[in-house]
């Protein structure tokens, strides 16, 4: 676990025996009270926890205070690669990939300032062109009306989403699976909704620019059936990134990664050997 600034660790409860329901004599047969319905006890509240946390006994998903805007992906990030022996020099450049939300993260690293310069970077689905919603915008700027959005309509809102980011009716199976463990995490709502809050969708034009202005190998991803960042946002992206290299995909949706792991992992490491880091 990487313990960052301002992060707070909730370590969850020792764990408890199993304990058996009181038996209680019925005064008639002589059956033990639960067994009839009666004098049930109800099992003392948990705190909903993903099953890989509950067995490594790590504590849930935090509420980082502080807005969940760009600089604190940026500043996650940077200290991910720092951890995992990517980070500044004399270590070995790393090949940047940033899909979705991760493309403007990774853009904010790269135009970070005193920043090392990547070996290669690659973008699916980048976003940072979505028109705003008046609607969702108003009701997460006002703190009440926010709670209430997470508490009635927070599982909704993921679920919808979910469908829309997979092409295919198994695939959406698949992904709702994959969360149904992270949605129950206790902050889980809280995080999305305030990223959704404090990270625009929209005008990271100029990111894009500055990112061009560096003249990093860019290798630029896109689906043709993504309902989430539209392959009409292709030319535009093109245009500000100016990438080396643009391929256009069939057959899948938003989650490239996810829906086809080999269909993307195959271009990307090709493009990371075409531009090995210097010695």
């Amino acid at each position: 676990m990487l313990h960052r600034p301002g992060r707070r660790h909730h370590p969850l409860p020792p764990r408890r025996p199993r304990e058996r329901p009181p038996r209680r004599p019925h005064p008639r047969t002589d059956r033990p009270a639960w067994l009839l319905g009666r004098h049930r006890t109800p099992p003392p509240p948990t705190r909903p926890a993903h099953p890989g946390l509950q067995r490594l006994r790590t504590g849930w998903s935090d509420r980082i205070p502080g807005p969940y805007d760009l600089d604190l992906f940026r500043r996650q990030l940077a200290e991910l690669l720092d951890a995992t022996g990517a980070g500044p020099r004399p270590r070995p450049r790393p090949h940047i990939v940033g899909a979705s939300m991760g493309a403007p993260v990774a853009l904010a690293l790269l135009t970070a300032p005193h920043t090392p310069r990547p070996a290669s970077l690659t973008l699916s689905g980048p976003a940072g062109f979505t028109a705003p919603d008046p609607l969702l915008s108003g009701l997460l700027s006002r703190p009440a009306l926010a709670r209430q959005t997470g508490i009635r309509l927070g599982q909704r809102l993921l679920a919808r989403h979910t469908k829309n980011n997979v092409r295919t009716q198994e695939d959406a199976r698949r992904l709702s699976q994959l969360l149904a463990g992270p949605a129950a995490f206790d902050g889980t709502v809280h995080a999305v909704l305030t990223t959704l809050r404090d990270t625009p969708l929209h005008g990271h034009r100029d990111l894009y620019r500055a990112a061009a202005a560096l003249h990093v190998p860019t290798l630029l991803l896109w689906r043709r059936h993504d309902n989430i960042t539209p392959v009409t946002q292709l030319p535009t992206v093109e245009e500000l990134l100016a990438p080396q290299k643009v391929l256009t995909l069939d057959g899948h949706g938003h989650m490239l990664p996810f829906e086809a792991p080999a269909t993307t992992a195959g271009p990307i490491a090709d493009f990371a050997a075409e531009n090995p880091p210097p010695p």
